[in-house]
């Protein structure tokens, strides 16, 4: 890093406000566009000092030469855990992440997406067929006769041409080089971090640079060409997710890798709900993908519950997930609770579940007499061993299951009598 100016480091914790930190205007705007949840409140009657609040996100940003590391409460290597099972249930322990205690999540993370991308390689880089369309004076592939009618006149040649390219310029590639991209923006402190995404990176000089919108990522398909990278892809999505990009408003420069704490969470809790129970990703779907459910009768109020069980098209469980409780909204107490009891309404369910991170509310069953509805609330305590907190999952699972058994009990058709 020779040349470069030291980085002046802030530490934040989430949603815990800081002592008061001098900022200009343009890091201020800097800090806002590189990590939206992240509050900036000025300080009464101290100009240009403000108490800074990340909310619900981790990570780093950095804002020229200062770097803002943004700290969860429980331990990094509680975070990686939450993180490396909810992509991988089953092998966890080999993401590779650095789970010894680092000084922010960004340095962390680095180890795990260096080990899976170096294992992959060793297989070689990944070569796939891609469509290229050129203009040539000979035919390869097949002739795309309209374009040769409407910009050659239909002379020939050139000729406009269509065929597959063996290329290592496939999509897998390029995001695998975006991620490794999007790291350097931030200013890496360990050299062996460094080092490690610096080979990897020649490794991909002959793939073209592609800048991806962190919302719209591609949808990889894996087959056992590919599967190898399927781990390093994934850690590549999240990297993306991040939303680590370079933000120059005004004339201070940056760049982020911010998590949102409450993705993590509610990805955690549902795909560790979703292997304690056994089930399939389409009988126990995210936002109850490829399913409809809606509020009322014209289907204008559509739902999407964190949590949901379905037996073919019947609903026999509903939940939802929330790191953190949400405050009242517009003079509303407890929309959580409403929340749920809408989506125990539109599943025509007796009961519905609510699972908070610990210490954000008491663990109780909230009954609803006028509704004939009850909502329990559990919470799930993150700061522990793995192994505690998939205990604690399964004790949960196991309130998910007796509720749905409950239900299909409950809608199981009559026992009709053989006749004497």
């Amino acid at each position: 890093m020779t040349g470069e100016s030291p980085l002046r480091t802030t530490s934040l914790v989430e949603h815990r406000d800081s002592a008061p930190v001098k900022l200009s205007a343009a890091e201020r705007e800097s800090l806002r566009a590189l990590a939206p949840g992240l509050s900036a409140t000025e300080v009464a009657g101290e100009p240009g000092l403000y108490v800074l609040n990340p909310g619900n996100a981790v990570g780093a940003v950095q804002v020229g030469d200062r770097r803002f590391a943004l700290r969860p409460k429980v331990a990094i290597s509680r975070l990686l855990f939450l993180v490396s099972y909810s992509m991988d249930p089953r092998q966890w322990r080999r993401l590779g992440f650095d789970f010894a205690e680092d000084e922010d999540v960004f340095e962390a993370m680095i180890p795990g997406f260096a080990f899976q991308l170096e294992d992959a390689l060793r297989g070689g880089l990944l070569n796939g067929y891609r469509l290229k369309e050129d203009s040539m004076h000979t035919v390869r592939g097949r002739i795309r006769i309209a374009d040769q009618l409407r910009t050659r006149f239909g002379l020939i040649p050139p000729v406009e041409c269509a065929y597959d390219e063996f290329t290592e310029d496939v999509a897998i590639n390029q995001l695998l080089k975006a991620a490794i991209t999007q790291l350097g923006h931030i200013r890496i402190r360990h050299a062996e971090n460094r080092n490690r995404l610096r080979e990897l990176a020649k490794a991909f000089s002959n793939v073209s640079p592609v800048r991806f919108d962190p919302r719209h990522l591609p949808e990889i398909r894996y087959d056992r060409l590919n599967e190898r990278f399927r781990r390093p892809v994934e850690v590549a999505r999240l990297i993306l997710r991040a939303r680590s990009f370079d933000a120059r408003p005004g004339d201070v420069g940056g760049a982020s890798f911010v998590i949102d704490l409450a993705k993590v969470f509610e990805d955690f809790v549902a795909t560790a709900l979703r292997e304690a129970l056994g089930l399939p990703p389409r009988l126990f779907p995210r936002q109850a993908g490829g399913r409809h459910l809606y509020l009322d009768v014209d289907r204008t109020i559509g739902l999407k519950p964190d949590l949901s069980w379905w037996n073919n098209e019947r609903c026999v469980f509903v939940g939802d997930v929330k790191y953190k409780k949400t405050a009242s909204t517009a003079g509303v107490q407890h929309p959580d609770v409403y929340q749920l009891l809408a989506y125990t309404t539109a599943t025509r369910l007796p009961r519905g579940l609510l699972v908070y991170a610990a210490g954000e509310d008491v663990e109780r069953v909230v009954r609803i007499p006028g509704a004939n509805k009850e909502i329990e609330v559990v919470t799930l305590d993150l700061d522990r061993e793995p192994a505690d907190v998939l205990a604690q999952v399964d004790r949960i699972a196991e309130m998910v299951r007796t509720q749905a058994s409950t239900v299909a009990r409950l809608n199981a058709p009559p026992v009709v009598p053989l006749s004497p």
